[in-house]
């Protein structure tokens, strides 16, 4: 029987950060994020995978709620 792997590989938009302690089984390389799904995955079946991203701070902080309207 041969091994069945599934690469998933999603996009790391600017402005987010990838952090290895929040996604265990993921791997990162610049701007995309790579997950293995060894096994096999049954016909007509689907598996939820996520990934959690830190928004990045920026220089330019709202003081007040007014400035963010």
């Amino acid at each position: 029987m041969s091994q069945c792997v599934h690469k998933i590989t999603d996009y790391i938009p600017a402005g987010y950060t990838f952090s290895v302690g929040d996604n265990p089984r993921w791997t990162a390389v610049g701007a995309n994020a790579t997950y293995i799904l060894a096994g096999p995955l049954a016909p007509a079946t689907s598996q939820m995978i996520s990934i959690s991203l830190r928004i990045q701070q920026t220089t330019a902080v709202a003081k007040t709620l007014d400035e963010l309207r």
